[in-house]
């Protein structure tokens, strides 16, 4: 062992070759070193878990199961050797290196899955008729998803008093379409109308106002007032409620 060679925090020299390793170690290695300084079996296990960081179990069965975040195979030198130091003689100052280091980590937040969305009805197309809207008012500038949304359940007696005919989500740019507007008694110009309107939100976003929260500001409503023909489409939205209910 040379001179130069690490100490560990119980005094001992640290085979360098053991611990200083660079980032992305990989389980069967980190297996290994811990396996050469003891008889007792070492098993890890990597985990994505985003509240607990690392557990240990000793088991009487010579043995002693890990539970690591995956972060840990990109962890320094000195907390690896603490782990396997904490691992031998159940060391607490090595312990408490090992858990401020666990404290870092900052699990990823999951990508929230994106929800396929049908475009082709029985009677219309939304991908054509959005690429029709988007390349006469807005230039082709649009890069929303839209499709077809879920059918609601059944309406009890009575039926409905309204409808929501669109609606636009910011956080992945979708817009979903209410269903019973593939029908062949909708108006295809109205299709587009409501199209054109669930688009604008991705042109003029939502405002707080005196402690209100505007979905159509000022300026929406502007926008929307310049589409042809637009008091019809307005009339349309509540002659069609009967109907489609």
């Amino acid at each position: 062992m040379s001179q130069n060679a690490p100490i560990g925090t119980d005094g001992t020299a640290i085979q360098p070759e053991l611990f200083s390793h660079g980032p992305s170690r990989t389980r069967h290695e980190l297996e290994e070193l811990f396996n050469r300084r003891r008889r007792v079996r070492v098993r890890i296990t990597l985990t994505r878990n985003r509240v607990s960081m690392l557990s240990v179990e000793f088991k009487p069965i010579a043995l002693i199961r890990v539970r690591m975040h995956e972060r840990f195979l990109d962890a320094p030198a000195d907390v690896i050797e603490a782990l396997d130091l904490y691992l031998r003689k159940r060391d607490r100052a090595a312990w408490r290196v090992v858990v401020r280091h666990a404290q870092t980590i900052v699990p990823a937040v999951p990508a929230a899955r994106r929800t396929r969305l049908r475009k082709k009805g029985r009677h219309y197309d939304l991908g054509t008729i959005y690429d029709e809207v988007n390349g006469e008012y807005f230039s082709d500038s649009l890069r929303c998803r839209i499709g077809w949304g879920s059918r609601p359940r059944a309406m009890g007696r009575g039926g409905r008093r309204s409808i929501r005919y669109g609606s636009f989500r910011d956080e992945d740019q979708s817009i979903r379409i209410h269903p019973s507007l593939d029908d062949a008694c909708v108006p295809p110009e109205f299709i587009r109308y409501i199209v054109y309107h669930e688009m604008l939100h991705a042109v003029v976003p939502s405002e707080e106002r005196n402690g209100r929260h505007l979905h159509h500001p000022p300026a929406f409503r502007r926008l929307e007032a310049c589409y042809p023909d637009i008091a019809r489409m307005r009339r349309l939205c509540k002659e069609l409620i009967p109907v489609l209910a």
